[in-house]
């Protein structure tokens, strides 16, 4: 399979450090944006299984974005409790591409990942905050297979756990 000419330039910026990120940043936070969730049915913790999520339960294998939904809503309640697997996937496009989120590009074992880190409270409303929710929101992408591959909540900056010599693009 050909890659696309946008995950290409992510492999370049990885592996480039003197490449110049700037005028292209635009270009992949946008095909991030647009990216599907990982759609391959995945293996639950056995800590989620049973979960009921909006009337539906989660099975022993599923759907990731769903497992990512009954997770972050329903276990952690970092969103409201009505707050739909459509709804969740637009506020992380939103998260993606807030001007201000920081991107940086790494390998991991799994190939190439960019990492946008939002402040929660600028793509999610008080509203829609649940009462666990935390102060920063990462979305994870993998250029190898051209989806949303994860996301979470987290507390601080500093203590995401991305390796030493990230690329960071913004």
């Amino acid at each position: 399979m050909i890659p696309h000419p946008i995950d290409a330039l992510i492999r370049e910026l990885i592996l480039d450090p003197l490449m110049v990120a700037s005028e292209m940043t635009d270009r992949v936070v946008e095909h991030i944006a647009h990216a599907p969730f990982l759609q391959i049915p995945m293996r639950i913790p056995v800590q989620y299984r049973d979960h009921t999520y909006l009337g539906r339960r989660l099975a022993a294998r599923d759907d990731p974005l769903f497992f990512h939904v009954v997770e972050h809503i329903a276990v952690e309640q970092q969103w409201r409790p009505d707050t739909t697997a459509e709804e969740y996937l637009d506020y992380l496009r939103r998260a993606v591409r807030w001007p201000a989120s920081r991107i940086a590009a790494y390998n991991r074992r799994g190939g190439p990942i960019v990492m946008t880190a939002t402040p929660t409270a600028a793509v999610v409303s008080a509203e829609r905050r649940g009462t666990g929710s935390l102060p920063w929101l990462a979305v994870i992408y993998s250029v190898e297979r051209g989806v949303l591959l994860s996301d979470y909540q987290f507390s601080r900056l500093d203590r995401l756990a991305i390796p030493e010599d990230a690329r960071w693009l913004r």
